[in-house]
């Protein structure tokens, strides 16, 4: 007969152990535009031109 309960306790600090290791803060992959070529997230519209995947799609003021 199987039972639900744990065998044995485990402390809150080896369980955060287990669980931090798991959550670690990685950087973004940054790409170059292929218009401007501005470092941006893969996958987003680049901030620099308002461009993604060759076309605008928003507009951007130029300083």
């Amino acid at each position: 007969m199987a039972s639900i309960a744990p065998k044995y306790r485990i402390s809150k600090s080896r369980r955060d152990k287990r669980q931090k290791s798991v959550m670690k803060m990685t950087a973004p992959n940054l790409v170059k535009c292929k218009s401007c070529g501005e470092l941006m997230m893969s996958h987003k519209v680049c901030k620099a031109c308002g461009k993604y995947d060759g076309r605008e799609v928003i507009k951007v003021e130029q300083k």
